[in-house]
């Protein structure tokens, strides 16, 4: 125990530290035992510094070892020629299906979400319907995989969760009762899965860089509106930050870049000027600036969280002033980009898909009773 608490003394940089050192002298080719002895040396502050520079190196040798057979090419692998044909097949398909429930996401219902998927993704009349479809149940089953989290979190039981995702979901999916049990099931293992590696702090950091952003291309707007027209400065503006027009939602889902952010920016800046001018100290006044702005994406993101589409978001923010559309749709796109970047790195749509083929399982081991009428919870 006093050997365990030695060696956890030793901070994260100083054990990266040795093992790049053992890397270092093994790749080279020195004798392990001869690293071994100088860690030790190097690290006698240890209760047991022998026994910490064994462990070290040889997982260094391990790692070394495994690194360098998975370098090397497998013997007599056949030659490939594969057919892309059914791949490219079903990728069409999942971005399809991917597209259509951003739609659904956004406040779409089945009627738009097939009109949408025939007119701008250039579906066939026959496939748009099983399309919009399979959107449709991965999008709830993902909204419900999140209220039962949030339920088990708050201590409720199978016989109080379960009823409300069957009622909720009754003329959605063929066996209510099977889905909701799948759900929650499903529910359990997110929740174990998610221990050591929770999906909610991305917010901070995304967010925090966000406002970072936005504060030097208003201080930079700033200084730049003094000698150039401000369509000039616009145009820099969208050039510094070409993936705000890109990493939104309106590009994912039309195609289209979105400049609100330039627009934004820019007026927003010529506010400051206006401010400045006025005696108002500039940095104080950017400082503002950027914590509204984080504060706004904040209440953006909780906005679309609850279920508000982007257009009453961008109403909410903007509070119904056509000076501030720009800005609130900048503030919009950056929460819906967050949103897109938590999605991407969380196990739960993944598992809400699990429990989608799970409850089609159920179906056929149990015989489906009917559900009683649907319930807001």
């Amino acid at each position: 125990m006093d050997n365990k608490k030695k060696t956890s003394n030793l901070t994260h940089e100083q054990i990266s530290a040795d093992w790049a050192y053992a890397a270092r002298r093994l790749q080279k080719g020195e004798a392990p035992d001869k690293i071994v002895k100088d860690m030790a040396a190097f690290r006698k502050e240890l209760a047991d510094p022998q026994k910490y520079a064994q462990t070290t190196v040889a997982k260094v040798q391990n790692y070394l070892d495994v690194q360098k057979e998975l370098g090397s090419p497998a013997q007599e692998q056949p030659k490939e020629n594969p057919d892309y044909t059914q791949l490219d097949k079903s990728l069409k398909q999942v971005s399809a299906v991917e597209f259509a429930r951003r739609l659904y996401d956004d406040g779409g219902n089945r009627d738009t979400v097939v009109k949408s998927l025939q007119q701008d993704r250039r579906i066939p009349k026959k496939e748009a319907p099983g399309i919009a479809r399979d959107a449709e149940t991965r999008f709830l089953a993902e909204r419900d995989l999140n209220y039962a989290v949030r339920a088990r979190e708050r201590g409720e039981p199978n016989d109080r969760i379960i009823p409300k995702i069957a009622q909720y979901r009754t003329d959605k999916v063929p066996d209510p009762q099977s889905y909701a049990r799948a759900i929650v099931e499903t529910a359990d293992r997110v929740r174990e899965a998610e221990k050591d590696s929770p999906t909610g702090p991305q917010l901070r950091p995304i967010a925090e860089t966000a406002q970072e952003q936005y504060r030097r291309d208003l201080h930079h707007a700033v200084f730049q509106l003094e000698n150039r027209p401000r369509d000039e400065v616009r145009l820099e503006i969208a050039e510094r930050r070409p993936d705000k027009a890109y990493d939104s939602p309106s590009f994912r889902l039309h195609g289209q870049p979105d400049h609100s952010y330039a627009v934004a920016v820019l007026q927003q800046a010529e506010k400051i000027r206006e401010m400045t001018d006025k005696g108002r100290n500039l940095e104080d006044t950017l400082d503002v600036a950027q914590r509204e702005f984080g504060r706004h994406v904040q209440e953006a993101f909780n906005a679309r969280e609850a279920g508000k589409t982007s257009s009453e978001t961008v109403e909410r923010i903007s509070q119904g002033a056509p000076s501030q559309e720009f800005y609130a749709r900048a503030v919009v796109n950056q929460a819906e980009s967050i949103r897109e970047h938590q999605r991407e790195a969380s196990i739960r749509p993944e598992m809400a898909r699990a429990a989608i083929d799970n409850s089609m399982t159920y179906q056929q081991q149990t015989p489906s009773q009917p559900a009683p009428a649907a319930v807001e919870r």
